[in-house]
């Protein structure tokens, strides 16, 4: 696969999973999931689930649209590694993943949404970011791993507000 450089970036989910502390009974849903690895950096009790169609290490091989319209409610909504579709045009990734993760926020209004990806996709973070009407405050950590563009990665979790 493409994406085997991944499986050296767990960093971002222990960042994440350390920003986000103990669960307490939360849903977790992880799009496009890849190797599902997330799950292991989780503390406390959660319920994970993720999708991904090109990696048979997520709990179900369907399409991040099908993932969203099975899934009743979430508390967490994850985009590790977002494609960057609408500006690589790259077919391994989702065309649809942008509005779905909108579409996730609009239906679930969950606690937590992360989104984490290349600098170069920064332009489709900001496309979901402002999406959420400012109802969320942004937290935001930059890692540079090397000098290849898909080495210097972006992490925007995004709280809602109280």
């Amino acid at each position: 696969m493409a994406w085997e450089y991944l499986e050296n970036l767990d960093y971002r989910y222990e960042l994440v999973s350390n920003h986000i502390g103990e669960l307490n009974g939360e849903i977790v849903l992880d799009f496009n999931s890849g190797n599902s690895r997330f799950k292991n950096y989780l503390k406390g009790n959660f319920t994970y689930l993720s999708n991904d169609i090109w990696d048979n290490r997520a709990d179900f091989r369907i399409t991040d649209s099908e993932f969203l319209d099975q899934q009743p409610s979430a508390d967490i909504i994850c985009g590790f590694g977002l494609g960057g579709y609408e500006i690589s045009k790259e077919k391994l990734e989702s065309a649809t993943l942008t509005q779905t993760l909108i579409k996730a926020v609009e239906k679930y209004n969950p606690k937590i949404i992360v989104l984490e990806y290349i600098k170069d996709f920064r332009p489709i973070k900001d496309v979901i970011v402002n999406s959420l009407n400012n109802n969320y405050d942004l937290k935001q950590f930059f890692k540079k791993l090397g000098n290849d563009r898909v080495m210097i990665r972006e992490i925007t979790i995004c709280n809602r507000k109280i």
